[in-house]
């Protein structure tokens, strides 16, 4: 259905706990196209089906490179985005300076956090619930090649104790809070990771939700506090709708729609 798309920047005040928008710039389909994304490009050609059968020898596959995961190609859509936070960081200059840049799931990744980085932001953010997450490697140097930075994965289901910083038990639910610095291999850096995760007292079946920030040094609390913040954003949109007339808009559109499909 034909509608309009904005991009709106809001600044979050902590001690009122709102969220007021502001910038607000719409987001054209056109201007989006041609999305590109980091991804490792071989040089060489394609590998024919005969060659993968052959036996793999020891090292680096010929052609293959090494990127820097801090030196990312940002798509579109992320292009535009920094921009405007720039833009919003001039404008309250005067009377504030914003630490960190809040985002839902859809930018937890390397390109958004590599994206936010490079306006002095820290990004808090959202990771998939099955994210490959690895504790930091304590063992020693063996002396040959490059030193290891991936202990044993860390699994939210089987987390040990020693990581968890708080719990509560309400309504026969059980929530915990463990906090650590882990690794992932889609980003460069270590990750300050907050994991909830709450299990039914009766049933003993358990969900969890990873949270996560760039900032090594944020307390667990404030990853937690700051996260849940975003969504005053969402009382920004109600107000659009009610205020704006942007639902009116959609309800126009959709009657023009089905006039010309009949």
């Amino acid at each position: 259905m034909p509608g309009l798309c904005f991009l709106c920047i809001s600044l979050i005040s902590v001690k009122r706990r709102k969220s007021f928008p502001l910038q607000m710039h719409q987001l054209i389909k056109k201007e989006l196209t041609g999305c590109s994304k980091y991804r490792e490009i071989s040089t060489e050609k394609e590998i024919s089906k005969s060659d993968e059968k052959t036996v793999k020898k020891r090292g680096r596959p010929k052609g293959r490179k090494n990127f820097n995961r801090r030196d990312v190609e940002l798509s579109p859509y992320m292009t535009v985005l920094q921009e405007k936070i720039r833009e919003v960081k001039s404008l309250i200059s005067d009377s504030c300076v914003p630490k960190y840049f809040l985002f839902d799931g859809e930018l937890g990744n390397n390109f958004a956090l590599q994206m936010v980085r490079q306006v002095n932001l820290h990004l808090i953010c959202k990771l998939r619930y099955n994210s490959q997450l690895y504790l930091p490697w304590q063992g020693e140097y063996s002396g040959r090649g490059r030193k290891r930075i991936y202990g044993e994965r860390l699994l939210p289901q089987k987390i040990s104790n020693e990581y968890r910083v708080h719990e509560t038990c309400e309504d026969g639910v059980l929530t915990e809070y463990f906090q650590i610095e882990v690794r992932h291999k889609k980003f460069p850096d270590a990750l300050n990771v907050v994991i909830i995760r709450k299990t039914s007292v009766s049933s003993g079946k358990t969900a969890h939700v990873i949270l996560f920030s760039s900032d090594l040094a944020l307390g667990w609390d404030k990853v937690v506090d700051y996260y849940r913040l975003r969504f005053q954003i969402e009382f920004n949109f109600r107000d659009a709708k009610q205020y704006w007339g942007l639902e009116d808009f959609m309800v126009v559109k959709e009657a023009k729609v089905r006039n010309s499909l009949h």
